[in-house]
């Protein structure tokens, strides 16, 4: 994992690069979610980031890169007032927009189709993408849930 911060118009961004390897998603889908909030200060709002991380980079490695350990794949992570904005972008095509709106699980409470745009879609509070002519991205926007006063 190449991790890197750079500034882009005066805001801080961190970004990581990992081959398309499963066993890249953990420790950086943990490392970005660390960037963004110290568990112990949301838990709420750090398991989202991190669960939706996990999905949304697992989804890159077996569907965007198609399980091919050399692509790469990268993790953009920038603080926007209080929104929390990550991208993932991978060489692929990305799914169908239909999915991306209205994720929906299959009838078969064991089937794993979907079940992850389902989680990334619950866990963010704005989720968007852009298909480029050489990669999609997967835009996801976090807002601390927790309500006023509360510890």
């Amino acid at each position: 994992m190449t991790l890197s911060r750079h500034s882009q118009d005066m805001s801080q961004v961190k970004s990581a690069t990992i081959k398309a390897q499963l066993d890249q998603v953990g420790p950086v889908s943990e490392s970005m979610a660390d960037a963004a909030v110290h568990s112990d200060d949301d838990q709420d709002l750090h398991f989202r980031i991190n669960i939706a991380l996990t999905e949304a980079i697992t989804n890159s490695v077996i569907h965007g890169c198609a399980n091919n350990g050399s692509d790469l794949i990268r993790v953009e992570y920038e603080l926007q007032g209080e929104n929390h904005v990550f991208h993932i972008f991978d060489p692929g095509k990305g799914p169908c927009p239909e999915l991306l709106e209205r994720p929906v699980l299959s009838e078969d409470p064991l089937a794993e189709s979907h079940r992850g745009m389902v989680i990334m879609k619950w866990a963010a509070d704005e989720m968007n993408y852009t298909r480029g002519n050489d990669c999609f991205c997967l835009s996801m926007l976090f807002r601390s849930r927790r309500t006023a006063g509360a510890e």
